[in-house]
């Protein structure tokens, strides 16, 4: 077994944090609005935002126990964030792109496919996605 890059702790670390940063935003901004007209999306924008949070912890969590699944949440979630930033401004693209370019970098480097796939892949949940399972052993039909 192969210690944990240090660069997947960083990046698995962070995402813990602004996860976690996140939905405490969230619930501060929700809590401090006047209850009116607004209250639906208000609270709208705390359930997605939540969501984006609980997102980034799980991926993060994942990703510091050497599952696969969490470095693609981790992946999944930049990429639905650019997305997102092509709906406002070129700005925002621009530094959401130069945020996430070196953190997909560490999650993709070689050094982290292989950790994860030597944690993951005795882990339930944790494979590297890698090809096929292993074919079970079917009884024989009856009458053989």
């Amino acid at each position: 077994m192969t210690a944990r890059p240090r660069s997947l702790a960083a990046v698995g670390n962070l995402f813990l944090l602004v996860g976690a940063g996140g939905i405490v935003a969230a619930a501060a901004r929700y809590h401090g609005t006047v209850p009116g007209a607004t209250a639906a999306a208000e609270l709208r924008d705390l359930l997605l935002a939540s969501a984006s949070g609980a997102l980034a912890v799980l991926g993060g969590a994942l990703l510091l126990g050497g599952r696969a699944w969490g470095r693609r949440i981790l992946v999944a979630w930049m990429a639905g964030h650019l997305l997102l930033s092509l709906l406002h401004s070129a700005w925002m693209l621009a530094v959401h792109a130069a945020i996430f370019a070196p953190l997909l970098w560490l999650l993709l480097r070689p050094a982290a496919s292989a950790w994860l796939a030597e944690e993951g892949g005795g882990k339930a949940g944790g494979g590297t996605g890698e090809g096929p399972a292993p074919a079970r052993e079917r009884a024989p039909p009856p009458g053989s």
